[in-house]
């Protein structure tokens, strides 16, 4: 038996010379099984099995030091690299091999096939149809569950759904792939009678002045949408949205490093915000770190920083930004998301913007 790495790849080759077996029917059916259906006894892992393969796996271990040069690259490398995973070798350590129980080990695997992506890589000359056809009935069970998985959950007060509901149609009407991929559904603002919960389409992009990750939670449309912008944006964060005896709460998450604000801000009196979908503008002025651009659709101007800036068939356009600075006291904390020679790229409750105090890094 043994356990894929968090993303399982597999080549195989399909070409072989005449009269020669192709194993490609025997290796798909190897991996069927290796992750499907392991020998099990119980639900767990063989002992003798995993005792076996573990004394193996460790004499395999302790023989790298019998390869001088194989042992001195080892040594060089752990020492080199300490306390980084780079240090550690292919087959970890003797001590962390010998520790291997079957109990742990079945855990482990369970862990890996709930979290962790297979892929599944065909080099060959058999068509691509005819491989895909192959692998759909070897891991049957697998795309049977899937198919089997509903693309939204509904009960008598609440639908959560990926991308939103087409206006005037029902889950059933529109199907799995428009619930899943319709935008800026919030946009038109909707209304239902019963709640529902989306995500897919950031909420920053519902914005207008300002850009504002925070879950939106509309009571008059019934709509609460929670996409964060976590990845996708540059100052995005991952929401988590809390239902509560019938109250919504929410907490997120970013990534970036805190700084407590040391001096106060006003806020701004106007902002805008240029966003995807409407980013096209022109120069005014370039310069090596900032630059002065129009928008091209409202004609407003702002300074941006000059990296925000690229081409896309042949349009300048330039990544989601603002120019609103929020109003900040002495003592408050800040996510701060990038630093700059005018001041900071900053979040404050969720909403981005410029802050032109110092910070003391927390």
């Amino acid at each position: 038996m043994c356990c894929a790495a968090a993303q399982s790849r597999c080549r195989t080759c399909a070409a072989f010379p005449s009269g020669e077996t192709d194993v490609l029917d025997e290796v798909i059916s190897l991996l069927s099984e290796l992750w499907l259906s392991p020998a099990t006894r119980g639900g767990l892992f063989l002992p003798a099995y995993v005792d076996s393969e573990r004394e193996q796996l460790v004499e395999r271990i302790e023989r790298v030091k019998n390869d001088k040069r194989s042992w001195a690259f080892r040594r060089l490398r752990e020492n080199m690299c300490a306390y980084e995973d780079y240090a550690t070798g292919a087959y970890g350590t003797a001590d962390e091999a010998g520790s291997i129980h079957y109990v742990k080990l079945t855990k482990h695997y369970k862990e890996l096939l709930a979290v962790s992506p297979m892929e599944i890589f065909y080099c060959g000359s058999r068509p691509g149809k005819e491989v895909a056809a192959m692998l759909r009935e070897a891991f049957a069970p697998e795309f049977d569950y899937l198919r089997a998985m509903p693309f939204a959950l509904e009960s008598d007060k609440y639908i959560f759904v990926h991308g939103g509901i087409p206006h005037g149609e029902t889950l059933e009407s529109a199907g799995p792939w428009r619930c899943m991929k319709i935008n800026s559904f919030y946009a038109a603002r909707p209304h239902f009678k019963k709640w529902v919960i989306t995500g897919h389409t950031p909420v920053c992009l519902y914005g207008t002045n300002t850009i504002s990750a925070v879950p939106v939670v509309d009571p008059a449309c019934r709509v609460a949408s929670i996409d964060g912008g976590c990845v996708l944006k540059d100052d995005g964060q991952l929401n988590a949205l809390i239902l509560r005896r019938g109250k919504f709460t929410s907490e997120w998450y970013d990534p970036f490093p805190l700084g407590r604000a040391l001096d106060a801000q006003k806020k701004s009196a106007r902002s805008a915000y240029i966003r995807w979908g409407d980013n096209a503008v022109e120069p005014i002025e370039l310069g090596r770190e900032w630059c002065r651009i129009r928008h091209i659709r409202t004609g407003y101007v702002m300074d941006v920083p000059t990296d925000f800036l690229y081409e896309s068939k042949g349009v300048l356009r330039v990544n989601d930004v603002t120019d609103y600075r929020p109003a900040i006291a002495p003592g408050e904390t800040l996510s701060i998301v990038r630093e700059t020679d005018r001041g900071y790229w900053i979040k404050k409750n969720g909403v981005s913007g410029w802050y032109s105090g110092r910070v003391e890094r927390l």
